[in-house]
Protein backbone atom coordinates (compact mmCIF):
# COMPACT_ATOMS: atom_id res chain seq x y z
CA UNK A 1 0.00 0.00 0.00
CA UNK A 2 2.95 2.33 0.42
CA UNK A 3 3.29 2.60 -3.34
CA UNK A 4 -0.28 4.03 -3.68
CA UNK A 5 0.52 7.38 -2.05
CA UNK A 6 3.19 8.41 -4.60
CA UNK A 7 0.96 7.29 -7.49
CA UNK A 8 -1.94 9.35 -6.19
CA UNK A 9 0.32 12.34 -5.62
CA UNK A 10 1.74 12.18 -9.15
CA UNK A 11 -1.71 11.62 -10.64
CA UNK A 12 -3.01 14.66 -8.75
CA UNK A 13 -0.12 16.77 -10.04
CA UNK A 14 -0.78 15.63 -13.61
CA UNK A 15 -4.52 16.34 -13.29
CA UNK A 16 -3.79 19.79 -11.92
CA UNK A 17 -1.38 20.53 -14.78
CA UNK A 18 -3.85 19.28 -17.42
CA UNK A 19 -6.62 21.35 -15.82
CA UNK A 20 -4.48 24.49 -15.99
CA UNK A 21 -3.70 23.89 -19.66
CA UNK A 22 -7.37 23.21 -20.46
CA UNK A 23 -8.32 26.44 -18.72
CA UNK A 24 -5.78 28.34 -20.84
CA UNK A 25 -7.11 26.69 -23.99
CA UNK A 26 -10.65 27.71 -23.08
CA UNK A 27 -9.57 31.30 -22.43
CA UNK A 28 -7.82 31.34 -25.80
CA UNK A 29 -10.93 29.96 -27.53
CA UNK A 30 -13.05 32.67 -25.88
CA UNK A 31 -10.57 35.36 -26.91
CA UNK A 32 -10.49 34.02 -30.48
CA UNK A 33 -14.30 34.21 -30.62
CA UNK A 34 -14.24 37.80 -29.33
CA UNK A 35 -11.58 38.60 -31.92
CA UNK A 36 -13.75 37.24 -34.74
CA UNK A 37 -16.73 39.25 -33.48
CA UNK A 38 -14.65 42.44 -33.38
CA UNK A 39 -13.51 41.81 -36.97
CA UNK A 40 -17.13 41.28 -38.00
CA UNK A 41 -18.02 44.57 -36.31
CA UNK A 42 -15.22 46.24 -38.26
CA UNK A 43 -16.63 44.89 -41.54
CA UNK A 44 -20.12 46.09 -40.61
CA UNK A 45 -18.75 49.56 -39.83
CA UNK A 46 -17.05 49.70 -43.25
CA UNK A 47 -20.31 48.73 -44.97
CA UNK A 48 -22.14 51.41 -42.98
CA UNK A 49 -19.57 53.99 -44.09
CA UNK A 50 -20.05 53.04 -47.74
CA UNK A 51 -23.83 53.12 -47.33
CA UNK A 52 -23.63 56.61 -45.79
CA UNK A 53 -21.57 57.82 -48.75
CA UNK A 54 -23.97 56.30 -51.26
CA UNK A 55 -26.96 57.82 -49.48
CA UNK A 56 -25.25 61.21 -49.47
CA UNK A 57 -24.65 61.02 -53.21
CA UNK A 58 -28.31 60.18 -53.74
CA UNK A 59 -29.47 62.92 -51.32
CA UNK A 60 -27.26 65.49 -53.05
CA UNK A 61 -28.59 64.47 -56.44
CA UNK A 62 -32.18 64.79 -55.24
CA UNK A 63 -31.43 68.11 -53.58
CA UNK A 64 -29.85 69.48 -56.75
CA UNK A 65 -32.96 68.51 -58.73
CA UNK A 66 -35.19 70.32 -56.22
CA UNK A 67 -32.80 73.29 -56.22
CA UNK A 68 -32.90 73.52 -60.02
CA UNK A 69 -36.72 73.49 -59.94
CA UNK A 70 -36.73 76.15 -57.20
CA UNK A 71 -34.38 78.40 -59.18
CA UNK A 72 -36.43 77.92 -62.35
CA UNK A 73 -39.58 78.81 -60.43
CA UNK A 74 -37.91 81.90 -58.94
CA UNK A 75 -36.74 83.04 -62.38
CA UNK A 76 -40.25 82.50 -63.76
CA UNK A 77 -41.83 84.50 -60.95
CA UNK A 78 -39.31 87.31 -61.37
CA UNK A 79 -39.84 87.29 -65.14
CA UNK A 80 -43.62 87.34 -64.70
CA UNK A 81 -43.30 90.35 -62.43
CA UNK A 82 -41.58 92.25 -65.22
CA UNK A 83 -38.23 92.51 -63.44
CA UNK A 84 -35.08 92.67 -65.57
CA UNK A 85 -33.27 89.40 -64.84
CA UNK A 86 -29.64 90.39 -65.29
CA UNK A 87 -29.55 93.45 -63.05
CA UNK A 88 -30.31 94.78 -59.59
CA UNK A 89 -32.55 93.01 -57.13
CA UNK A 90 -33.50 90.04 -59.35
CA UNK A 91 -29.82 89.30 -59.91
CA UNK A 92 -29.12 89.60 -56.18
CA UNK A 93 -32.07 87.29 -55.34
CA UNK A 94 -30.97 84.66 -57.82
CA UNK A 95 -27.35 84.92 -56.71
CA UNK A 96 -28.23 84.67 -53.02
CA UNK A 97 -30.53 81.74 -53.65
CA UNK A 98 -27.86 79.93 -55.70
CA UNK A 99 -25.28 80.48 -52.96
CA UNK A 100 -27.62 79.13 -50.25
CA UNK A 101 -28.52 76.11 -52.34
CA UNK A 102 -24.86 75.36 -53.05
CA UNK A 103 -24.09 75.65 -49.33
CA UNK A 104 -26.96 73.30 -48.45
CA UNK A 105 -25.75 70.77 -51.02
CA UNK A 106 -22.22 70.99 -49.60
CA UNK A 107 -23.57 70.41 -46.09
CA UNK A 108 -25.28 67.22 -47.24
CA UNK A 109 -21.92 65.98 -48.53
CA UNK A 110 -20.04 67.16 -45.46
CA UNK A 111 -22.46 65.50 -43.03
CA UNK A 112 -22.18 62.25 -44.94
CA UNK A 113 -18.40 62.50 -44.91
CA UNK A 114 -18.42 63.03 -41.13
CA UNK A 115 -20.79 60.09 -40.66
CA UNK A 116 -18.70 57.80 -42.86
CA UNK A 117 -15.54 58.85 -41.02
CA UNK A 118 -17.20 57.99 -37.69
CA UNK A 119 -18.08 54.52 -39.00
CA UNK A 120 -14.53 54.03 -40.26
CA UNK A 121 -13.08 55.20 -36.94
CA UNK A 122 -15.27 52.68 -35.14
CA UNK A 123 -14.09 50.04 -37.60
CA UNK A 124 -10.47 50.87 -36.81
CA UNK A 125 -11.17 50.58 -33.10
CA UNK A 126 -12.87 47.22 -33.69
CA UNK A 127 -9.82 45.99 -35.64
CA UNK A 128 -7.50 47.04 -32.79
CA UNK A 129 -9.82 45.35 -30.28
CA UNK A 130 -9.65 42.17 -32.35
CA UNK A 131 -5.86 42.19 -32.19
CA UNK A 132 -6.00 42.76 -28.44
CA UNK A 133 -8.33 39.78 -27.98
CA UNK A 134 -6.05 37.60 -30.09
CA UNK A 135 -3.02 38.59 -28.04
CA UNK A 136 -4.89 38.07 -24.76
CA UNK A 137 -5.79 34.55 -25.89
CA UNK A 138 -2.19 33.73 -26.72
CA UNK A 139 -1.06 35.16 -23.40
CA UNK A 140 -3.64 33.12 -21.47
CA UNK A 141 -2.56 29.92 -23.19
CA UNK A 142 1.13 30.62 -22.56
CA UNK A 143 0.40 31.48 -18.92
CA UNK A 144 -1.43 28.18 -18.49
CA UNK A 145 1.64 26.28 -19.74
CA UNK A 146 3.84 28.15 -17.28
CA UNK A 147 1.40 27.53 -14.43
CA UNK A 148 1.18 23.84 -15.27
CA UNK A 149 4.97 23.56 -15.44
CA UNK A 150 5.35 25.42 -12.16
CA UNK A 151 2.76 23.20 -10.49
CA UNK A 152 4.55 20.06 -11.69
CA UNK A 153 7.92 21.35 -10.50
CA UNK A 154 6.53 22.21 -7.07
CA UNK A 155 4.92 18.78 -6.85
CA UNK A 156 8.09 16.98 -7.87
CA UNK A 157 10.08 19.12 -5.45
CA UNK A 158 7.72 18.25 -2.62
CA UNK A 159 7.85 14.56 -3.56
CA UNK A 160 11.64 14.62 -3.69
CA UNK A 161 12.00 16.37 -0.34
CA UNK A 162 9.57 13.91 1.31
CA UNK A 163 11.50 10.98 -0.12
CA UNK A 164 8.94 9.70 -2.62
Amino acid sequence: MAFVAPILMYAGMAMSAVSMIKQGQQQKANADFQSRMALRDQQVAERQAKAAEMKAAYDQQQFQRRAARLQASTRAQLGASGAMMGTGTPLAILGSQAAELALDSSMIGYNAMVGAAAYRDQGSLDRVQSKMYTQAGKDALNASYWQAGSSLMQGFGSAYSSGM
